[in-house]
């Protein structure tokens, strides 16, 4: 790395006075929170695409089946489209995007 390191100080609360005594005991402090917030940013970043997987394969089966959801009153007892899902189903896809 050329030039000098970015610098950053902040400033840590009494309840995290083990946590400052542990790194106290480290060599390199900065490589630790670098570390763990590299690691937190690609956890971060798993779970979005996560969600979006997940979104992409409901959406692409709910097409397949010509299915619609109605996010509103639960459908009837007909034969419309969107008695093909229970309400089960609809309650989940509804907590899940809704």
């Amino acid at each position: 790395m050329s030039g000098k390191p970015l610098r950053i100080t902040f400033s840590v609360g009494k309840k995290y006075s083990s946590v400052v005594q542990y790194l106290e005991t480290k060599e390199n402090t900065s490589k630790i929170i670098c570390e763990l917030i590299q690691r937190e940013m690609k956890n971060d970043s798993q779970e979005d695409e996560v969600e979006k997987s997940v979104y992409k394969i409901l959406n692409e089966f709910i097409e397949s089946k010509n299915l619609s959801i109605n996010m509103g009153e639960k459908p009837s007892n007909s034969s419309s489209p969107e008695s093909n899902l229970k309400d089960e189903e609809i309650d989940l896809i509804g907590n899940l995007f809704g």
